[in-house]
């Protein structure tokens, strides 16, 4: 299994989407440890584990819709992979001793777009662009 950190930087420099699975806290029966990660790829293996088998892959289904709804979560789940009802609260010892929680984190690479001369209308949508989040080139013969 490939480690997190290098096919989390992988993905990124390859512009592919991935969820990344962190536990932010968990029981002390669980069997995982806080600060465990897991990269889950839209297509791919993932890499990383959540402690047990079951838990592992109940990460990886829920990390897999996360990417596809594209918002940040948390999720509880039980240390056999059931998930449970978000807690109200987020104080620290809240969690029964086999809980889980984890931190669902998409990482979708922004749209690109790229516009073909910087003259009265190019550069003016090219900083519309950068406000609204898109990865903008622009490409001109001036220097």
């Amino acid at each position: 299994m490939p480690n997190p950190t290098a096919l989390a930087l992988d993905l990124l420099e390859r512009r592919i989407p991935f969820c990344l699975a962190t536990v932010v806290a968990a029981g002390a029966q669980a069997g995982v440890a806080a600060g465990a990660k897991m990269v889950v790829p839209l297509d791919g293996e993932p890499a990383g584990d959540a402690g047990r088998a079951a838990l592992t892959e109940a990460v990886r289904r829920l990390a897999a819709a996360q990417l596809t709804a594209g918002e940040i979560r948390v999720a509880r789940l039980s240390a056999d992979g059931r998930e449970l009802p978000e807690r109200r609260s987020r104080r620290v010892g809240d969690l029964e001793p086999h809980e889980v929680e984890v931190a669902l984190e998409p990482m979708v690479p922004p749209d690109q777009l790229v516009i073909f001369g910087a003259g009265h209308i190019g550069m003016p949508l090219a900083r519309l662009a950068a406000v609204l989040g898109y990865e903008v080139t622009i490409v001109d013969d001036r220097e």
